[in-house]
């Protein structure tokens, strides 16, 4: 058989295998505790993997809870799915509340009302978590959400976010968050009925959201819709590129504090609202 027509049947399996034990090329962490079903707690510290796809039809509570300090999750590209359950349910992919020095890695999410959630109930009680290199797809609700102190969101990618349970569909929510870097994320087609928001960031101070990309915001919405909306203080955003947002009146590419060496094109009302703004290129 000609190879170029064994390659390309070959790339379409692949693409078109899609279930859960679909694995992204990378790295991978052999040395671990293996989490071998869901729902699952982790209650000691340590580092934890997948070593194959799992999925759950939950539609309340948690796939995996992080019920510990200092504990890292490698999915090794495996699909964490909760699909099955539908837009009605109420399940978290990866959940923890007030822990400290989580790092989350790797992960593919599919389905769930929120693919990570990292919570904070009490002021200080989570700080210095790590989500990298992750892919949510198909979330009805939040792709990220994360709330803490000295936090890092980079290098993930959130695609389909769409509603469920919630009017609101976003990409990456930062609330009460100090001291948080959101970087190098790439978020694109977050819809919902009403809402639709590829960043947002509320009640918090010292935010950089540097070097993300998001394309086709809120394409159905008929409410409120933003690129990168931030309602605190303290923000940087810098060198983002938005493109694509719903047309509706008084929605908006940008707004925040300082917005710096951004581009933001396709989005026909309301390109970029900041108290201070430079170098910013709107088309």
């Amino acid at each position: 058989m000609n190879r170029f027509i064994l390659t390309a049947m070959m790339t379409a399996a692949l693409v078109l295998g899609g279930g859960y034990n679909e694995q992204h090329a990378q790295a991978e962490t052999t040395e671990c505790t293996e989490i071998t079903s869901v729902p699952f707690t982790i209650t000691n510290r340590g580092v934890y993997c997948l070593k194959q796809g799992l999925g759950t039809n939950i539609t309340s509570g948690n796939a995996i809870t992080v019920d510990s300090n200092h504990v890292t999750i490698d999915f090794n590209g495996f699909i964490l799915g909760g699909k099955t359950a539908g837009p009605g349910s109420d399940a978290v992919g990866v959940y923890s509340v007030n822990r400290r020095n989580i790092t989350i890695r790797n992960a593919t999410i599919r389905g769930f009302a929120r693919g990570i959630h990292i919570e904070e109930t009490s002021d200080g009680a989570s700080s210095g978590h790590v989500l990298e290199d992750n892919f949510t797809d198909q979330i009805y609700g939040v792709g990220i959400e994360v709330e803490g102190q000295g936090i890092e969101v980079r290098r993930n990618k959130i695609v389909r976010t769409e509603p469920g349970r919630f009017t609101a569909a976003i990409g990456i929510f930062v609330r009460n968050g100090e001291d948080v870097v959101v970087e190098n994320n790439f978020v694109s087609g977050v819809d919902a009925s009403n809402s639709a928001i590829g960043m947002i960031i509320i009640s918090s101070g010292m935010v950089q959201i540097l070097n993300n990309s998001l394309f086709d915001i809120g394409g159905n919405a008929t409410g409120d819709v933003s690129g990168i909306l931030t309602q605190s203080g303290d923000t940087v955003i810098r060198e983002n590129v938005v493109h694509s947002i719903n047309n509706n009146d008084g929605n908006f590419g940008i707004t925040g504090d300082v917005c710096v060496d951004n581009i933001v094109r396709g989005v026909f009302t309301n390109d970029v609202s900041c108290t201070f703004e430079a170098d910013n290129v709107e088309q």
